[in-house]
């Protein structure tokens, strides 16, 4: 691994090509999303505009209809001398919202396209389609919430899934001296109805308690789950979490801290992760902001409800049939570095490099080295642009090179 250069200087007619097409077909695009929306909404679109709010009474009931369409293209080759990959794929979103009364809503996500192939291949997008549907009101001072809803914990480390199941929540407590803590306590269906990522097959529940603490310079949040198997007593799984973010004027630090373990105390695994950012003063440059990511996870570590490490960097996180870096955290150890840089918001460029040790059986260590463009093309569409490169160690002295373009239409 350490002789093969990790982007070479000559790729190949393929890559050349794969890249080429990304570039352009993001390119036309995103340029028609953005002439579309112009004609739609005027010189200065807003969202009420092309989608407004209908209140047919003129009170608090009003129904809003949100969402996005996506349309991407990835390619890749392995090498120069193979024929490459190249695909267009789509994805709508729906998302109705009905305001009843000034504390009481039901909500929806609807995908009746999810990384759908344009031209039928012979694959398919996930069959699950409806993700979300829920009330969220409030009751005797609190906040609860049922229905298909989403946990999502820790930075989407610890947990990131759409669930059957409900929440109650206080927000604003102050106690033992300290201004902001928010309270909430979750569970979720049992036995063949639990929908939990990861469990198929078992009659489960997850059970759990989160808290964050917010102060001026610390966001502390605290997570405890209880995992409860109705045929084995000893295959219930207990679940912790402790994030501990420090703000700075110029930098952020987070430490996070997961861990799980079973009734006969067996199989605990454990996974460990450090975030850290710093802005750059500058003149030209509009916050150049540097990020050092490492996380180390152990062998038997298993998460609560479907966190990954995708918020690590972006070479953990790829779009559909995009190569990427093994993202589970378990009996490994890495690291993502990168530097986000833009005149404005308007326009990034983010380079990053990332590697993953493994430490199971396999020794499938890989590293990976891409740049992502952004850009806004109005106000509810962007455009971005990834060119990766990417190997592993069963691959030998072979390489992966990935170029992928996405305009996201925001309604």
């Amino acid at each position: 691994m350490t002789g093969q250069p990790l982007i070479g200087r000559s790729r190949g007619k393929h890559m050349r090509c794969v890249a080429a097409c990304a570039w352009m077909v993001g390119a036309l695009l995103g340029i028609g999303a953005a002439v579309a929306q112009a004609e739609t909404v005027g010189s200065n679109p807003s969202m009420d505009q092309f989608l407004p709010e209908w209140r047919p009474y003129g009170g608090t009931l009003r129904f809003a209809l949100h969402g996005d369409y996506q349309i991407f293209e990835v390619g890749k080759v392995r090498d120069a001398a193979q024929t490459g990959l190249l695909r267009l794929q789509n994805t709508l979103t729906f998302e109705p919202d009905v305001q009843l009364t000034d504390t009481f809503r039901l909500h929806a996500r609807w995908r009746p396209l999810n990384n759908e192939a344009f031209f039928f291949d012979g694959t398919q997008g996930r069959p699950d389609r409806v993700q979300r549907a829920f009330f969220e009101g409030k009751a005797v001072g609190l906040d609860v919430a049922g229905g298909r809803l989403p946990l999502e914990f820790h930075n989407l480390y610890m947990a990131q899934d759409d669930v059957l199941g409900g929440l109650i929540a206080k927000n604003n407590i102050s106690v033992f001296g300290l201004p902001n803590i928010r309270a909430m306590a979750f569970g979720t269906a049992s036995g063949r109805f639990h929908e939990l990522e990861g469990r198929a097959g078992r009659q489960v529940g997850l059970y759990g308690f989160d808290a964050v603490i917010d102060t001026m310079r610390y966001i502390t949040e605290a997570t405890v789950g209880f995992l409860h198997d109705e045929d084995r007593a000893k295959q219930n799984e207990r679940h912790a979490g402790l994030s501990v973010t420090r703000i700075q004027p110029r930098q952020s630090t987070s430490l996070r801290a997961f861990g799980n373990w079973n009734e006969a105390n067996a199989g605990a695994g454990g996974l460990f992760i450090m975030e850290h950012s710093y802005v750059f003063p500058a003149e030209y440059l509009e916050r150049p902001t540097w990020y050092a990511n490492a996380f180390y996870g152990t062998r038997d570590y298993r998460s609560m409800a479907a966190g990954s490490l995708k918020n690590l960097g972006f070479l953990f996180n790829q779009l559909n049939l995009a190569p990427q870096l093994n993202n589970f955290g378990i009996d490994s150890f890495g690291f993502a570095t990168g530097l986000l840089l833009g005149r404005s918001r308007d326009f990034t460029v983010t380079p990053e490099f990332a590697m993953v040790f493994d430490q199971s059986r396999l020794n499938n260590d890989q590293m990976a080295g891409g740049i992502r463009t952004q850009t806004r093309l109005m106000d509810t569409s962007f455009l971005r642009v990834d060119l990766t490169s990417f190997h592993q160690s069963i691959d030998r002295n072979r390489s992966q090179y990935a170029a992928s373009a996405l305009v996201v239409y925001k309604f």
